[in-house]
């Protein structure tokens, strides 16, 4: 929506096309009162109301209306994670993140050719706003000699640079599901969410009681089942002052 429209005169023309009738202007005030019998003060009152209803009405209107901040989420499936799962995943990866105020584009297909070989031009350059996400099989991560309790991990940069690329271990959250696979995708989704934070809040993101928590033992998982593991506000507003920093860094890269 351009600025125009909610401007004075926007406002004006929208009153007068929806009500047939002219809005006062605030300027006209002053000489509307010299003209004005005092019988007439109370529908005086009445229009000036309408117009501030309609005002805040159209305001309103135009913040609901405005798109959320988006980032790209791309999936390197190595754990062969079925379609079923994975669209469960990024509906509950999505839910989290549209109450921070950010929106989640999920791909599944790579970067062109282009871009493995030195192509860098906007249209397939990896920028701070797309992710790379790899669902690890127990093949690989059976090497890692991983700790009880660790699921995934954030590859974060030392240098200050847009970090960008996470692992999370799908089979070994698919053996702590045996019994109750239904609960295996969201999960899952909890904690690609989990690392995804710390890609978007940096280091020194672990905090106890919500989704970042550090440690999650089984009363998390249980937690994380009923939807009530989430970003406390102070996260949320961060991630979402880290997300319009991605995206002014990109279009900054690559002006159109």
């Amino acid at each position: 929506m351009s600025s125009s429209y909610l401007s004075s005169a926007g406002v004006l023309a929208v009153y007068k096309k929806t009500t047939g009738r002219r809005l006062i202007r605030l300027r006209d005030l002053p000489k509307i009162h010299r003209t004005t019998p005092t019988g007439a003060a109370e529908s005086m009152k009445q229009e000036i109301q309408r117009c501030v209803f309609l005002g805040v009405a159209l305001v309103r209107w135009a913040t609901a209306a405005a798109p959320l901040p988006r980032i790209t989420v791309l999936i390197h499936n190595y754990a062969v994670v079925s379609h079923d799962t994975i669209m469960i995943v990024e509906r509950e990866v999505g839910a989290i993140f549209r109450v921070t105020g950010v929106e989640i584009d999920w791909t599944d297909r790579a970067l062109p050719p282009q871009a493995a070989t030195g192509d860098t031009t906007c249209q397939v350059m990896r920028g701070p706003t797309r992710f790379d996400l790899r669902l690890l099989s127990s093949s690989v991560t059976d090497r890692l000699h991983l700790k009880p309790g660790e699921f995934g991990r954030a590859l974060l940069t030392s240098t200050g640079e847009f970090a960008t690329l996470a692992d999370v271990y799908a089979d070994g959250l698919r053996a702590i599901a045996v019994g109750r696979e239904w609960a295996y995708g969201p999960i899952l989704g909890q904690v690609i969410t989990h690392e995804l934070g710390h890609l978007l809040l940096g280091p020194g993101a672990h905090l106890t009681g919500g989704i970042m928590e550090p440690n999650w033992r089984p009363k998390d998982l249980d937690r994380a089942l009923q939807r009530r593991m989430s970003f406390p506000r102070r996260q949320s507003e961060q991630i979402r002052a880290q997300v319009l920093a991605r995206i002014a860094a990109a279009s900054a890269a690559c002006p159109k």
